[in-house]
């Protein structure tokens, strides 16, 4: 069971670099999150979603370290997301097979009794998961390589197919810069930490810039401006 779950929380994992951020599904909304900046794994922050919500949708934005404050225009790209609710059933189905019932006929007296039920009704919820998004591929913009890769990753590796959701987010990039959707989607206690995060990364930039480098300028500039956004008005 630990390398089920270890395969679990590897797969969902991401490495962020320090310009880029994720935007998750928050209710009808959307909650900004960022990478571990205090270690870093090869120079990027590692992000560990909560194995509890493999149902929420998550995208990784980009941001430009000297084109803030307003200057991007956000295009509406992070609303027209495709949804991708009609996969919940099966992944929640599909991990409390893998995580309750088949360790409960692992580890208890019910022995196959209940390991052999569990092992089948996950299968047979990541194949009607798989047959579903074969319905669905077209409209999702799916290629067939994308779509048979999903197939064997998910049938070969159950714990993968848990990460079904973040896995197919993966697969729809979203082009629109993370702080004008930030701005336009955010409530503004949330982008007042947007702007403190954002401003950590800067600072990074700043430590490791050529004093006098029209760079450590244009740092500068963006750091003020995002100090500016973040003063009381």
């Amino acid at each position: 069971m630990l390398l089920a779950w270890g395969l679990y929380i590897f797969d969902s994992a991401r490495l962020l670099s320090g310009n880029e951020a994720i935007m998750r599904s928050c209710g009808q909304g959307w909650q900004a999150v960022f990478g571990s900046n205090r270690w870093k794994i090869r120079g990027k922050e590692p992000y560990i979603p909560n194995p509890l919500t493999p149902y929420v949708q998550m995208y990784v934005l980009q941001w430009d370290f000297v084109r803030v404050g307003g200057q991007e225009q956000g295009d509406g790209a992070l609303k027209k997301r495709p949804e991708f609710s009609s996969f919940t059933p099966f992944v929640i189905l599909s991990a409390l097979c893998l995580f309750v019932l088949l360790p409960i006929g692992l580890y208890t007296r019910a022995g196959v009794w209940a390991a052999l039920p569990a092992v089948m009704t996950m299968y047979l919820s990541n194949v009607a998961a798989l047959v579903t998004l074969a319905r669905r591929r077209r409209v999702l913009g799916l290629t067939p390589s994308q779509y048979w890769g999903l197939v064997v990753e998910c049938l070969t590796c159950p714990p993968f197919a848990i990460n079904l959701i973040r896995r197919l987010c993966a697969l729809q990039p979203v082009k629109e810069d993370f702080v004008a959707a930030s701005a336009r989607v955010l409530p503004e206690e949330a982008l007042t930490e947007v702007n403190t995060q954002c401003r950590l990364r800067l600072d990074e930039q700043i430590d490791y810039a050529d004093d006098a480098g029209s760079r450590m300028q244009t740092l500068v500039a963006a750091r003020a401006r995002f100090a500016a956004e973040e003063a009381p008005s």
